[in-house]
């Protein structure tokens, strides 16, 4: 079955400040602080030229994955976050859209699994 579309994206006007299509992302975590650095240090190099911002959320790793992430050189466009409980995929996810999505300005917001 297609997928029916309702309404249209609204595209941004050309020659304004706002050209650039602005996109947020999160990733939630839980251990395997590796596997998520690939997934984060993979999407910021495929999205060059896109004004991206992407927040990896630790949901309590008690791996210590959190801290390894948190000590990780990264692009400034990319911020680590350590929750103190975890809080699932699904809220972790909201708190990330909520936090980046506050400003209004995102026109698309990916949810990014890791794995």
């Amino acid at each position: 079955m297609p997928i029916q579309r309702k309404g249209r994206i609204p595209r941004r006007k050309r020659g304004t400040d706002m050209e650039r299509t602005q996109v947020t992302a999160g990733i939630v975590a839980y251990g395997g602080a590796d596997e998520v650095a690939a997934a984060a240090r993979s999407v910021a190099q495929h999205t060059q030229g896109v004004d991206l911002r992407l927040v990896v959320l630790d949901n309590a790793s008690p791996d210590g994955a959190g801290k390894a992430l948190a000590a990780m050189d990264w692009p400034e466009n990319v911020q680590v976050e350590c929750s103190d409980k975890n809080l699932g995929f699904g809220q972790g996810h909201n708190r990330i859209f909520r936090k980046l999505n506050s400003d209004g300005l995102s026109q698309y917001h990916a949810v990014i699994n890791p794995d």
